[in-house]
């Protein structure tokens, strides 16, 4: 369809037409002006979506694109297809080609410094948090007792949707209730902070494709040892193993994009604080994962 450039409340103007020759050519243009949205007619936005889809689709299957970079087209698109669409059979699609990247990405082993340094150039916190965790979560998994494909696969795709109802990227960034950031804002947005857990895993439990596992995982991303998360404030022995292991890898990558630059001695700190912060229930074995992963970092 037609693209619009939005210059104020229900104020657009056209910008590309829908057969335009050089669309590229217009997008590079405007995106070196610092414009980072066009806007479509609701009408037009399914169409828009399912081609991006099958370019995805294509993406995957033809390696044609790095798998960092095809995770992070579709972080974006997800998101983007959740809050115009709801729920719908794209997402789906789109996922599975997440969950594919993400393997194939698994498989390159690259070194976390290079990895970070990667994610950093995004220049999208939300984007970064979702790769990073997903891929150390999947990491972490490999050095468990119930390492196996499906265990991946759940903790991509959990890791996915974790923040999928927090649609600021500020809010995104708030990991602590004590924290000045969290304590400064209203009470409405500390409320979108502490639900956001029940929201994400409410909406996927709309379709069969998410198992029970992947909506309890994103349900019990933001618990922590000694009943200090949410939204339940669940003691550690409560919170299930694979649940673990995502709260272990957002607590690494949240430290790992906070320091920017990985060198030994960032490493052997972030070994200790998560051997002090995750000793107890079962966060015991998750931690010991997570040293046997970083054994040679």
């Amino acid at each position: 369809g037609d693209s619009y450039l939005r210059l104020g409340k229900n104020k657009y103007v056209k910008v590309m037409n829908q057969n335009e020759d050089s669309p590229g050519e217009i997008l590079n243009r405007h995106a070196k002006k610092g414009i980072d949205y066009l806007y479509l007619k609701s009408a037009d936005y399914e169409k828009f979506l399912h081609s991006y889809t099958v370019q995805l689709v294509e993406q995957t299957q033809n390696n044609s694109n790095s798998p960092l970079k095809t995770q992070a087209d579709c972080t974006h698109m997800i998101r983007e297809s959740l809050l115009n669409l709801g729920i719908n059979q794209h997402a789906i699609t789109i996922a599975e080609c997440y969950v594919a990247n993400a393997k194939a990405l698994l498989r390159k082993k690259p070194n976390l410094n290079f990895l970070v340094e990667k994610l950093l150039a995004l220049n999208n916190y939300t984007t970064q948090l979702t790769l990073l965790s997903g891929h150390l979560a999947t990491v972490i998994a490999h050095h468990t007792d119930w390492a196996s494909e499906s265990t991946m696969e759940k903790l991509c795709i959990s890791a996915l949707f974790q923040d999928i109802s927090l649609e600021q990227e500020s809010l995104v960034k708030i990991s602590s209730l004590d924290s000045r950031e969290y304590q400064a804002l209203p009470r409405s947005k500390q409320q979108l902070i502490t639900n956001h857990p029940i929201e994400a895993a409410s909406l996927i439990a709309d379709l069969d494709y998410f198992s029970n596992d992947c909506q309890n995982i994103v349900l019990q991303h933001h618990e922590m040892p000694q009943q200090m998360g949410v939204p339940q404030k669940l003691p550690a022995n409560q919170i299930t193993p694979i649940s673990t292991i995502l709260i272990v890898a957002n607590f690494v990558a949240r430290q790992l994009l906070a320091q920017k630059e990985i060198n030994g001695d960032s490493i052997q700190a972030l070994k200790q604080s998560v051997t002090k912060q995750f000793d107890s229930g079962n966060f015991k074995k998750t931690a010991t994962a997570f040293l046997q992963s970083m054994a040679n970092s």
